[in-house]
C-alpha cells in the first residue's frame, strides 16, 4: 500500500496537485495524482458520509454542495469525529452552510453571497446597524444596497444569515474560509451569540486530504 498519496483537486483558480504523507498534506507543483476531488465525478446525494470525492446532490430542497466544499468540510470536522453542528464553507463563487452529524453530511444549504460581494467589491469592517437592518427585513437587501453602497458587505452577510438562520440557530458553527469575508461571517455569528470556530482554506482542506487516505 503507498504511503504517499497524490490528489487533484478542481478549484476555482484552475487545477491543483497536493501531496499526502505522514498525517500531513502540501500543495505541490506536480505528481500522479492517485484520487481526484472533481465536480465532474458523479455526484451522491444527501445524507452521506462525509469522506468521499464527488459532490453532494440534495433533492429537498434542491441544492448542490462543490466536491472541493465537500473536501473543506471534512477537514473543519476532521479533529471531532462525533461532532454535530453546521459548517460554513466559502468559495470565490459561494457559500455553503452544511450540517454534519458523526461524520455524516446531513442537509446543506448554498447562496451567491461571496460572488455578489466580488461584484460589488464589498469590503470594510462588519456594521451591526447595517447587518441587523437586512438581516430582521431581507426584503430590504437591494433598497439597502442602494442607499448604503459602504455597507455592501453587511447588507449581505445579514440577508445569507437570515436566510440560513435555520441552519446556524442553537448550532455551533465552523467557519472555513480565508480573508475579509470569512472574518465578517464569523463576526456576525459571534453578535447573534452563535459559538464559532474559523479554519483557513488550505488547513481545511489539507486536512480533509488526509482523512481521505488509509
Amino acid at each position: 500500500m503507498a504511503t504517499t498519496w497524490h490528489a487533484a483537486i478542481d478549484t476555482p483558480d484552475g487545477p491543483e496537485i497536493w501531496r499526502i504523507a505522514e498525517g500531513t498534506a502540501t500543495r505541490v507543483g506536480s505528481g500522479e495524482p492517485d484520487l481526484t476531488i472533481s465536480d465532474a465525478t458523479a455526484a451522491q446525494r444527501f445524507p452521506c458520509v462525509l469522506q468521499g470525492v464527488a459532490p453532494l446532490m440534495q433533492e429537498t430542497p434542491p441544492d448542490r454542495l462543490p466536491a472541493l466544499a465537500r473536501l473543506m468540510t471534512l477537514g473543519a470536522a476532521a479533529d471531532s469525529p462525533n461532532w454535530d453542528g453546521i459548517v460554513l464553507t466559502l468559495l470565490p463563487g459561494s457559500a455553503h452552510w452544511t450540517h454534519v452529524s458523526a461524520g455524516e453530511a446531513i442537509s446543506t444549504l448554498g447562496t451567491r453571497t461571496p460572488r455578489l460581494a466580488t461584484v460589488l467589491n464589498a469590503g470594510g469592517l462588519l456594521d451591526q446597524a447595517a447587518l441587523n437592518e437586512v438581516m430582521t427585513r431581507p426584503e430590504r437587501l437591494t433598497a439597502a444596497l442602494y442607499a448604503a453602497p459602504d455597507l455592501a458587505l453587511s447588507h449581505l452577510i445579514g440577508a445569507d444569515l437570515a436566510a440560513a438562520k435555520r441552519w446556524w440557530l442553537g448550532q455551533q458553527v465552523r467557519v472555513v474560509g480565508t480573508g475579509s469575508l470569512a472574518r465578517a461571517y464569523a463576526d456576525a455569528l459571534m453578535t447573534q451569540g452563535t459559538p464559532v470556530a474559523a479554519t483557513d482554506t488550505d488547513t481545511a482542506i489539507g486536512r480533509g486530504l488526509v482523512g481521505l487516505v488509509p
